[in-house]
């Protein structure tokens, strides 16, 4: 709930113009863009205290790194709220859903034939 409670915060059409009224000024000024880089930052971060949380919470270990799936997650999410910015009908609250429930299905599981760093 609280993962779904932060991403429905995110779509917001208002936002999402002026993020990307952000982003393309930071492409030309890297004193914003390092804001930018710090903001995100403490984006990830805050979503790897979630997802940690939130294993905790379940009593379970991912299969992952935490880092690496925050940044999956955010990087999946930025997808979805980009196309929901050009198009609400595209990503509605019923793909926000099966998305997430996707996420909590596989999460925790490895992919078939996927090595641990360090193994042959």
């Amino acid at each position: 709930p609280r993962i779904q409670d932060l991403i429905e915060r995110n779509f917001d059409q208002n936002d999402g113009a002026l993020h990307y009224e952000f982003m393309a000024y930071a492409a030309r000024n890297p004193e914003i863009r390092a804001k930018l880089a710090e903001r995100a930052r403490r984006g990830r971060d805050a979503v790897i205290r979630l997802i940690s949380d939130e294993h905790e919470r379940m009593g379970t270990v991912p299969a992952y790194p935490i880092p690496v799936l925050a940044q999956m997650m955010l990087a999946l999410f930025d997808g979805l709220a980009s196309l929901w910015f050009l198009d609400p009908e595209l990503v509605d609250d019923d793909m926000l859903r099966e998305v997430l429930a996707f996420l909590y299905a596989n999460i925790d599981r490895p992919a078939s034939g996927t090595l641990s760093p360090g193994t042959q």
